[in-house]
């Protein structure tokens, strides 16, 4: 989108910058995934869990960067739709351990699907190079922040 207004400095700035990328972006997720009822974080999760079954909840929280308090709160929407269950760490029984139910597959697949399309759409924005580039520069700079 442009606007009218000077914005040189803005334009230079990465947080300003991923900021109006994921701006940009945001919209189509939400097309794709409203009938689902699913957040971004909370797609991931269910994605992590997925590839990761029996994960602790601290795990993924570290991996999405997702606060103590607000990964707790997310888990219990995600409990609650039935989407996961946690079952007590028998070495550690202060952690959780993570599964999807059937449910939770289930909803995770229809969300893998629309997240594809919704791919496909943004992909339209970038050739297949810079897309490359854009996620190459990205997993430096995430990389670098961990």
């Amino acid at each position: 989108m442009k606007s009218a207004l000077q914005q040189n400095f803005l334009m230079q700035q990465l947080g300003h910058c991923t900021r109006l990328a994921h701006a940009t972006v945001r919209p189509h997720y939400a097309k794709h995934m409203l009938a689902l009822d699913l957040k971004p974080s909370e797609f991931a999760v269910l994605s992590l869990i997925s590839a990761n079954p029996g994960a602790s909840q601290r795990q993924i929280a570290e991996t999405v960067m997702i606060s103590q308090p607000n990964m707790a709160a997310l888990m219990e929407r995600l409990q609650v739709r039935g989407m996961l269950r946690r079952e007590a760490d028998p070495a550690d029984r202060r952690l959780s351990l993570l599964y999807l139910t059937a449910e939770g597959e289930r909803l995770h697949e229809k969300a893998a699907a629309q997240v594809e399309i919704l791919e496909q759409e943004a992909s339209r924005m970038l050739s297949a190079e810079d897309k490359q580039q854009l996620l190459r520069l990205l997993h430096k700079m995430i990389d670098c922040a961990g």
